[in-house]
């Protein structure tokens, strides 16, 4: 009976031992959020982050047509430049094109006029 007794109370005078400080993750969360805003803001070299301005910006489903027009040609010819260099590099790689269709020797030393010594 006395022991459980002396580890209740040896347990509660362990508690004011205790000199940890528990940890407020979400506060900690928010001030690692508030620093590193802190360093970009430096970083950009402005004190405050730039105010919202949504009457300027247009409706995010609008875009004009002639965009539409420009952006749907781009990507055709993007394709079509796609196509010809597949086609190209099939060509390049086949077999028959490369080896060398005929064989041209080009003599690089001028002729010699000694005729004591055989040409070759």
């Amino acid at each position: 009976m006395r022991l459980p007794f002396l580890l209740l109370l040896l347990l509660r005078l362990s508690e004011g031992f205790n000199t940890c400080q528990s940890i407020d993750l979400d506060a900690q969360k928010s001030r690692r959020i508030e620093a590193v805003r802190g360093q970009i803001l430096s970083k950009l070299r402005i004190r405050s982050p730039p105010e919202d301005d949504d009457d300027d910006d247009p409706p995010p489903g609008s875009v004009p047509p002639e965009v539409l027009l420009l952006y749907n040609s781009t990507r055709e010819l993007m394709k079509e430049r796609a196509r010809l260099a597949e086609s190209a590099c099939e060509r390049e790689s086949s077999e028959e094109d490369y080896y060398a269709k005929e064989v041209q020797r080009i003599d690089m030393q001028p002729p010699r006029t000694d005729s004591s010594l055989p040409q070759y």
